[in-house]
């Protein structure tokens, strides 16, 4: 049985042995780059190599002045393998080297140590070999037995080695004489000058044999080894790489044998020294000491063993009784986790889900399954950076806690928004997973726009109260202006005055629209109707306006080479309002605002915007900065930090930023904040010279007029006349298409139609115009409304239009309307 045994475990390591030998798999190959092997080609003479004078059997020259040692055969496998010549420069001391290769005289040192002060002038290799520096005293000298019984005696070492340093400053009380090389070194030792020698175990093992000194030992190691390396010159990169990838791949198997070859010498019988007759009688005596204590041993191990496998009977007893607690709390568990309203998943470190409860079943369709890569299921999206974020991945890889309070989940098509918490979960320190909880806030988000839509009918009031009294203030200026043109109509009076009077009127009605236009965007928003304007003139009258007053110093940059585009005015103006007064609360007694507006040549990368041409804004404060934790909620609804305001103007800022096809972008510290909002540039600014004479420029134009309001007839008309064009009216659309019918079957078609989008008691005019492009498809059209966010005036062109006019409309804007149309 005995002999079976002793069999398979000859067999066992006879197999472990050769795998081993079989995964060793020597590197003897090497690539290099184009440009290394355009530098091997191009060296014209050979490098020049200095070894460490007389250190053997690392480095040292025979009788006849040959460079010998283990250096040597790794400089000549690394030549054959570079296709490289060196020569040898031969330098009398190691200090003597130093100083060569920090004047650039020598290209390579063979053998030398990685130490901080040399990387100026040297780059090192791997170390190709380790020797260990000891302590070598006279046989006769029993006082030394480490390092640290050198105190008051003399002590040679080699001048330049780093050793030297170690020992200075890890035993500063030695007094160290330097020698020019070992071999000095260790003969004056032998001879009684010094008292010990620090030097390299290879170099005296070789010294002592090759001289035959018999008086020297070595007492201890120094605790500082050699890891020797070979040194390139610093300036020459491309050398140093060859040279490092070609000792690189000299195989294990030859490193071996070449440490063999030199530094594992024939040490001397062991038996001709007395201490290994004293360690023989020791170990035999201790082997008879064993012996004995095995068969005490033996008897005590049974002892042992009944004991044993009594506590382990009972070990096992409890647990057995601890699994069946732990299965206990694991039941308990389920159906906690099964009980939580919010859909719960549990993932490992990569991401496989390993745990989840029926509300992720139910809130996700069915899809969540163990062992699917919920990265792969389950997609969110940030609504207000407008990014893709993954909550699991960056609690994964930050290894702390994760919270979005508001994304949109895509799953299988399916889209939510959700709140998403993402926790680690850890094991001594080590994250083991990661536990996410997906809370649906669709219902929350509906209760969140009611309670905002009720904000905004209270604010609306207040607004609306203010509106209401400079609107009467208006029409009193209309209604006076009025009232004295007729006055003036009916006396003689000079045409001058009535020009100023007629002026006045119109310069009313503009602030009536101006202040119909916020009223408007403040209540409904909407799409913005696009003009092409001066960004920079709005932003300085909004700036100027809101921070007048104050104490606040508003500096501007702004980049002359930008064009007029097409913005919405009223829309823009309330979002650099917006900005303003942020800035103006956060700067506390004073501090600066600066404005920066620059052309951007293509769009922002980073965002995801359409391409073309963009004009940056940015809004930059020396306030107090914005608190991390609130950073990324600032544009959500009705989040506000201030005592005061609805938490809506950022909000709706950032929704009228978006409908321009831009985005805005956020950054802040203690310092202050910035915000840089990205509109693209559209359109170009189309120039109508101005004919104040009253001759008609589109003579034969056959115009046809929708709407329901005699007045706004009666005014257009008027127009149209003035333009010379020729005209019929229509209350009704239904009238308006027989008007057509008519027209076309007699003739005399019209050129143009201006519909009014809302007709009461008949279909509107965007229906009557799509039902008239199907009797005449070449009539143009142009849409009329008093809402400036109808869609059909932000989108004219899809429904068929070709221009639009917003009411009240003046002369030059009809004429435009119609040159636009008519073109």
């Amino acid at each position: 049985m005995n002999c079976k045994r002793l069999l398979c475990f000859v067999l066992c390591l006879l197999t472990c042995m050769l795998a081993m030998q079989c995964s060793v798999q020597d590197k003897d190959s090497f690539t290099l780059t184009q440009q290394e092997r355009q530098y091997i080609q191009t060296l014209k003479k050979p490098i020049v190599v200095a070894p460490c004078p007389d250190y053997p059997p690392i480095d040292f020259t025979d009788a006849e002045g040959n460079f010998l040692g283990l250096s040597h055969d790794y400089m000549e496998l690394i030549s054959k393998k570079l296709g490289i010549t060196y020569t040898v420069k031969g330098i009398n001391s190691w200090a003597e080297v130093l100083e060569a290769a920090k004047e650039r005289k020598v290209d390579v040192v063979t053998s030398i140590q990685d130490v901080p002060e040399r990387h100026w002038y040297l780059h090192f290799t791997k170390p190709y070999i380790r020797i260990p520096n000891v302590v070598v005293v006279q046989k006769s000298n029993t006082k030394v037995k480490s390092i640290y019984d050198l105190k008051g005696m003399k002590i040679a070492a080699v001048k330049g080695y780093a050793v030297i340093d170690y020992i200075t400053k890890k035993f500063p009380a030695y007094t160290l004489e330097l020698v020019k090389d070992e071999s000095e070194g260790l003969m004056k030792l032998a001879f009684g000058e010094f008292d010990a020698m620090i030097i390299s175990l290879s170099t005296v093992s070789y010294l002592i044999d090759t001289y035959s000194i018999t008086n020297l030992r070595v007492a201890g190691t120094v605790g500082y080894d050699w890891n020797l390396c070979i040194g390139v010159r610093s300036d020459n990169p491309l050398l140093y790489s060859v040279i490092s990838k070609a000792l690189d791949s000299i195989p294990e198997k030859k490193r071996s044998e070449l440490f063999r070859k030199w530094v594992s010498l024939a040490p001397r019988p062991v038996y001709y020294e007395k201490e290994f007759w004293y360690i023989l009688a020791v170990l035999l005596i201790g082997v008879l000491i064993v012996i004995i204590g095995i068969i005490a041993w033996n008897t005590s191990l049974r002892r042992q063993v009944n004991s044993k496998t009594r506590q382990l009977e009972n070990e096992l007893y409890w647990h057995k009784k601890t699994q069946e607690q732990l299965l206990v709390e694991k039941e308990r568990l389920l159906i906690t986790i099964q009980s939580i309203g919010d859909a719960f998943i549990s993932t490992n470190e990569e991401g496989t889900i390993v745990l989840c409860n029926k509300q992720a079943d139910a809130l996700f369709g069915n899809v969540i399954s163990l062992g699917q890569n919920i990265h792969t299921l389950i997609s969110f999206n940030e609504r207000t950076h407008n990014k893709n974020v993954d909550p699991v991945q960056e609690c994964i890889e930050s290894g702390r806690l994760v919270v979005y309070h508001h994304v949109q989940c895509t799953c299988r098509q399916k889209t939510l928004d959700v709140s998403v918490v993402s926790s680690p979960v850890k094991f001594e320190d080590a994250l083991i997973g990661v536990v996410t909880i997906v809370r649906d806030i669709t219902d929350m988000l509906t209760m969140q726009d009611e309670l905002i839509k009720l904000q905004q009918f209270e604010s609306l009031g207040i607004l609306a109260a203010g509106i209401a009294h400079d609107f009467n203030n208006i029409l009193m200026a209309i209604m006076g202006n009025a009232e004295i043109l007729e006055l003036m109509l009916t006396r003689e009076n000079t045409h001058k005055n009535i020009l100023n009077i007629v002026e006045g009127i119109k310069k009313s009605v503009k602030s009536a629209q101006s202040l119909t236009s916020q009223l408007l965007t403040y209540a409904k928003g909407g799409k913005p109707i696009k003009k092409s304007g001066n960004i920079i003139q709005l932003i300085k009258d909004t700036v100027d306006f809101v921070t007048h007053g104050t104490s606040v110093k508003v500096e501007y940059e702004f980049d002359s080479s930008i064009e007029n585009f097409d913005f919405d005015e009223h829309q823009l103006s309330h979002v650099f309002r917006n900005l303003a007064l942020n800035a103006v609360q956060s700067i506390d007694n004073s501090g600066k605002l600066t404005i920066t507006v620059k052309s951007l040549p293509e769009k922002p990368k980073g965002l995801e915007l359409p391409e073309g041409q963009y004009v940056m804004i940015a809004f930059a404060d020396t306030g107090k900065g914005i608190a991390p934790e609130n950073i990324n909620r600032i544009f959500d609804p009705y989040f506000t930090t201030k005592k005061t305001g609805t938490g809506l103007g950022l909000t709706t800022s950032l929704s009228i930023v978006r409908q321009h096809g831009g985005a805005i972008t956020v950054s802040s510290s203690i310092n202050g904040t910035i915000f840089n909002i990205y509109l693209l540039k559209e359109g170009m600014p189309v120039a109508f010279a101005k004919d104040e004479s009253a001759q008609p420029d589109m003579p034969g134009a056959f115009v046809l007029i929708l709407d329901d309001r005699d007045d706004i007839l009666e005014v257009t008309s008027g127009m149209l006349e003035i333009l010379g064009c020729n005209y019929d009216t229509a209350t009704n659309s239904n009238d308006a298409i027989e008007k057509v019918k008519h027209a076309k079957d007699n003739n005399k078609p019209f050129t143009c139609i201006l519909c009014d989008v809302t007709i009461p008691g008949s279909i509107s005019g965007v229906e009557a115009f799509a039902a008239i492009k199907q009797i005449q498809p070449d009539i143009k059209g142009i849409v009329m409304s008093g809402y400036a966010d109808n869609s059909a005036i932000a989108d004219f062109s899809k429904f068929g239009f070709s221009w639009y006019l917003v009411k009240p409309f003046t002369f030059d804007d009809l004429k435009q309307a119609l040159t636009k149309a008519l073109q």
